[in-house]
């Protein structure tokens, strides 16, 4: 295995001086976003402890990785994430709002609630919907890096997954199409075992848990596969669960000169703030309406989804609404 690349110690020190090389302005949207993540993860906790959301994956061991990955991509590069990497969207500029319509599935978000919650996606920010079957996504990624390498386009695919797909039959065939046709598509782990070299692709290893080190390491990578040299394999190491990676950075910036205490403090009460609003836009809005269930299943209307449609509307008509009051009697 290849040595770990970090920036900063785990208690926020600085490890080498490369971090510096960053703009401030770049490092304390770092911060910003991370806060957001943190924020957006406890509300998420809290709406599925509410029964207001059916289904939570948590992604606080990710948010760090996540986060400076994505920043690293360009705004044209497409996003092929996993549930505990759902942060990226905050990377990608989704707003507080439009996060939580598409969490609670409500008649604002785009997919009127068809897919599962967690299963985010953004078609103007480029990211792809999370596939709930493991590891097909990988595949798609390589799909699309190809795709854009034929159109000679300098898109790539940033592809985020965990050890469970590599165990799934889309991690082989993907990872040998990808370097069989040097797809352009970046591969972003948090499985420590060097897989790459079976297949010609170099294992690079940072830790996960330092965004600056992974927004760099993302970069470089994202730069070769962008200029022809194929795909890339990128190893998150996210072990060390003693290491809080918004302390760490917090740390970092404070001592480095970056910022003060005040003022991070004030940039998390800001994100707090934000959060609470989209939030409360969300649950404003009401669900989409029950019919949207038979949109966008097939390209014409099918005469059995009319059927659907039409005992539906029965059913409703007959119990003035979508519960049957004989439910609960009839489930025992």
């Amino acid at each position: 295995m290849s040595a770990v690349r970090s920036v900063m110690s785990p208690e926020g020190g600085l490890n080498g001086g490369e971090g510096n090389a960053l703009h401030r302005t770049q490092l304390l949207e770092f911060y910003r976003l991370m806060v957001l993540a943190r924020e957006l993860e406890h509300h998420r906790e809290l709406l599925h402890r509410d029964g207001r959301i059916s289904f939570h994956v948590p992604t606080r061991d990710f948010d760090a990785a996540a986060i400076g990955a994505a920043c690293a991509a360009a705004p044209g590069d497409w996003v092929f994430a996993s549930w505990p990497w759902s942060s990226v969207a905050l990377a990608r500029d989704v707003s507080a709002t439009r996060l939580f319509n598409n969490l609670l599935g409500n008649a604002s978000d785009p997919g009127q609630g068809h897919q599962g919650p967690g299963n985010m996606g953004f078609a103007e920010e480029r990211i792809v919907p999370v596939s709930s079957p493991t590891g097909t996504h990988l595949a798609q990624a390589v799909g699309m890096a190809m795709g854009a390498s034929l159109r000679k386009s300098k898109d790539l695919a940033l592809c985020f997954f965990g050890s469970a797909a590599q165990q799934s039959p889309d991690f082989h065939s993907s990872l040998n199409f990808a370097a069989v046709m040097e797809a352009p598509v970046v591969f972003i782990t948090d499985d420590e075992q060097d897989r790459g070299m079976a297949y010609g692709i170099s294992d690079v290893h940072v830790d996960g848990r330092d965004i600056v080190a992974t927004y760099l390491v993302v970069a470089e990578c994202c730069a070769k596969a962008r200029d022809g040299s194929g795909p890339q394999l990128i190893h998150t190491r996210l072990d060390d669960r003693g290491v809080d990676p918004l302390k760490r950075l917090g740390n970092w910036l404070i001592q480095e000169g970056h910022g003060e205490e005040n003022l991070l403090e004030a940039m998390a009460a800001d994100a707090r703030h934000v959060l609470r609003q989209g939030e409360a836009a969300a649950l404003s809005i009401g669900c989409p309406d029950a019919e949207t269930l038979f949109r966008d299943v097939t390209g014409t209307q099918t005469c059995g989804l009319e059927r659907q449609a039409r005992a539906m509307k029965d059913f409703r008509a007959e119990y003035g609404g979508d519960q049957d009051p004989d439910a609960d009697f009839i489930l025992g």
